[in-house]
């Protein structure tokens, strides 16, 4: 599951194991790496009419991505990416994605109350070896150094997708970006984000409203 994992790294600052974006974004990018996984390990494909369809049920040694694949084998119906984007942000696959890395010692666990009250977990990089693998990786395609294969052309469209890039790589020509950007992974995770947030804020000017009502 090496988008997923990659992905996880990136999106945390390795020396504190903060998030670098939102939740929203970060379970919304999780979700995609997990969907772009099942399709590089061929387990799913598209079908004739654009919606994934379970190619190989063989498990893949991997909790997370066994899991995903149950899900999707299970489902009477084949669904479109990003219906499987949304059921895929639950908050159990991030879990299981952060057991994995903690499994694997590429990061440790901090904890910690926050004004003394609420708990708070962190999870910074242990030697920062497999993030920057990624970075790396991230680097050349972009560079134009190498062609991205299917698992870079996955990252870095994710990464574009939830804010990730712009934090680990800065700025980057919007025309080099597109046809990572154009891909449907990468926009089920954009558009996710997206109507989450619109959702929030709807949420937040309704109270508001209310509020200055009562």
């Amino acid at each position: 599951m090496g988008t997923t994992t990659d992905f996880a790294l990136l999106a945390r600052d390795p020396q504190t194991g903060k998030l670098l974006v939102d939740q929203i974004a970060y379970a919304a990018g999780v979700a995609g790496a997990v969907v772009a996984d099942l399709l590089i390990e061929r387990r799913i494909s598209w079908d004739d009419r654009g919606k994934l369809q379970l190619m190989d049920p063989r498990p893949l040694g991997d909790a997370v991505l066994h899991r995903a694949l149950a899900a999707v084998q299970a489902d009477p119906k084949h669904r479109s990416v990003a219906r499987w984007v949304s059921r895929f942000e639950r908050r159990e696959v991030q879990d299981d994605v952060i057991g994995l890395l903690l499994r694997r010692g590429d990061v440790s666990l901090q904890e910690k109350r926050v004004l003394g009250i609420f708990p708070s977990k962190r999870y910074p990089a242990t030697t920062g070896e497999a993030g920057r693998t990624a970075f790396e990786m991230i680097r050349v395609v972009l560079a134009g150094e190498v062609k991205a294969d299917e698992s870079a052309q996955a990252l870095i469209g994710i990464c574009d997708a939830t804010g990730v890039l712009r934090r680990v790589a800065g700025p980057v020509d919007r025309h080099v970006l597109k046809p990572f950007r154009d891909a449907d992974v990468a926009r089920a995770v954009r558009s996710s984000i997206e109507q989450h947030r619109a959702s929030s804020t709807s949420g937040a000017n309704a109270g508001s409203t209310a509020a200055i009502i009562t």
